[in-house]
């Protein structure tokens, strides 16, 4: 079970991010919960300088060893996906998000000199299960992401997110 804490970031990232995470994802066999946990991981809850300054939630460098400034959010996550597409396409196979985080780390997403596979998906983990706690859409399939709105729900006495509603505009 996630933390308050990190239930309420991951909650705040998807109402910001999540409609272009959808949109990036939708019909790619990319699981929701995993470009969550790991974006929320990699970017600080969307904190980071590279994430607030240059729509850059993975620290892709450009060809010159500079950041990579994406022009939005979603063109970022558009990038991301088509990376999995190119180098890591076995994650594609995956039956949880957790089996495609490790799959991505061990064909060399994460530089294994530093952390292992399993424990990149260990320090992920807690915002995966935040998403699937709140939202829990898993793959998005052939839909009109573009329709789609995310809503914080708080508890009315304690403030507390209890979680986040998906509902696609007709």
């Amino acid at each position: 079970m996630p933390s308050k804490e990190v239930k309420k970031k991951v909650a705040e990232f998807i109402q910001q991010y999540g409609k272009d995470i959808v949109i990036a994802i939708n019909g790619k066999n990319i699981y929701f919960e995993a470009i969550v946990g790991q974006k929320c991981m990699e970017s600080a809850y969307g904190q980071s300088e590279q994430a607030k300054n240059f729509n850059n939630f993975f620290g892709l460098t450009n060809p010159s060893g500079g950041i990579y400034n994406f022009d939005t959010p979603l063109d970022c996550f558009s990038a991301y996906v088509e990376i999995i597409e190119k180098n890591y396409s076995s994650a594609l196979t995956a039956s949880s998000p957790e089996e495609q985080l490790l799959k991505m780390a061990e064909e060399g997403y994460i530089d294994s000199g530093v952390m292992s596979p399993t424990h990149y998906v260990k320090i992920c983990k807690p915002a995966i299960n935040a998403t699937r706690e709140l939202c829990g859409l898993g793959k998005i399939k052939n839909s009109d992401p573009k329709e789609w709105e995310f809503n914080v729900v708080r508890n009315s006495q304690s403030e507390l997110i209890e979680k986040v509603t998906v509902k696609q505009l007709k």
